[in-house]
């Protein structure tokens, strides 16, 4: 069943303490922190191919703006029967069986964590094609800081499964997060991440597949 809310997706409010940007907007303009790649449409090639983090299935090089701590079992795939939900062309996956972390290539720009600004993170997870409305998405994403990926602290992070349902219980295509966290005092220099991981979905219906990063700064 293809869900005809692209425009409106549904935001699970029980499961991330969300802030629509048009709130903010009302404090101060929001601004975009530019992502390198963030629907993953680099690099571009034909219907049902991939390639991996460290380029090797495909033989397309590596993903633009995008690591992986087991580079050979997830990037970018272009698959368009099997996710209605996309954006573009290409989505990114993992592939793994738990323990697979993704993110964001030394972030772009170079981007340090201000303070006192409000951070607004949203991205898109995609169901698989004829996945059922009893299954679920098992994975964790957000933004993190640290001093690198592998020993990141959160800030503000989903974690656990979800269903890839509307209001009223029926399957969508997609479902846009989004993810609010406003910081105090920061130290200078401070950086910081969008990534996550695969948490143990050693099946398809519960393997991660994001799409669609965007994020956006406010300060009050």
């Amino acid at each position: 069943m293809k869900s005809n809310l692209s425009s409106r997706s549904f935001l699970l409010t029980l499961l991330l303490a969300a802030v629509p940007v048009a709130m903010l907007s009302h404090r101060a303009a929001a601004e975009a922190v530019e992502i390198r790649n963030p629907g993953l449409e680099e690099p571009g090639f034909a219907d049902v191919k991939n390639v991996s983090f460290d380029g090797v299935i495909g033989g397309m090089g590596a993903v633009p703006g995008w690591s992986s701590n087991e580079p050979g079992d997830g990037g970018v795939i272009h698959y368009e029967e099997q996710y209605p939900g996309r954006t573009g062309n290409n989505v990114l996956y993992l592939h793994g069986t738990g323990d697979q972390n993704f993110y964001t290539q030394d972030f772009a720009l170079d981007e340090d964590l201000q303070s006192n600004t409000t951070y607004v993170l949203t991205f898109d997870v995609l169901r698989w094609k004829n996945v059922t409305v009893d299954d679920t998405v098992v994975f964790r994403a957000g933004l993190y800081t640290g001093v690198n990926y592998e020993n990141r602290v959160p800030l503000k992070q989903f974690e656990g499964s979800l269903r890839l349902v509307d209001k009223h219980g029926d399957p969508v295509d997609k479902v846009t997060l989004t993810l609010v966290y406003k910081t105090g005092q920061v130290p200078p220099g401070t950086k910081f991440w969008i990534g996550g991981d695969a948490l143990g979905n050693s099946q398809d219906a519960h393997r991660a597949h994001f799409d669609n990063f965007s994020l956006r700064t406010a300060i009050p």
